[in-house]
């Protein structure tokens, strides 16, 4: 049973891991050194022959769902640091006092003509003809 209760932890460590990606290539990095062809949970995924024949399905189910777990919290956290890269490439800030109100926790800067004011873009938004 020891091999069921070293999935979990496995699991809490490699979300944090991927949570904690600074950037695309330490997630990458990440990804591979948990769910790539020579990851930890591939290995697992290897190590199911040595089971006893009872104990296989559940072991393999478990795994399959940690790892479709950490597939999830991996294109969260691709797409979080996808939008942070055109957020900083599109000259938004990030040190604001309204920043929580932005997808990114990032806002416009004003030196950006095209993009709207944080209280005018709220007022769009929360206005009831906004989506007319």
């Amino acid at each position: 049973m020891a091999f069921h209760d070293d999935i979990e932890p496995l699991k809490q460590s490699a979300l944090a891991e991927l949570k904690a990606a600074p950037d695309l290539a330490a997630l990458e990095q990440s990804k591979g050194a948990w769910i790539g062809p020579n990851g930890k949970f591939t290995a697992l995924m290897k190590q199911l022959g040595t089971l006893p024949k009872n104990e296989k399905p559940a072991a393999g189910k478990l795994i399959n769902a940690a790892k479709v777990e950490l597939e999830a919290a991996l294109a969260s956290r691709r797409e979080e640091l996808e939008l942070a890269a055109r957020c900083r490439k599109n000259r938004l800030i990030s040190r604001c006092p309204a920043a929580a109100a932005c997808p990114a926790n990032c806002i416009p800067s004003r030196k950006s003509p095209r993009i709207l004011s944080v209280r005018s873009a709220r007022s769009a938004l929360l206005s009831p003809t906004a989506g007319d």
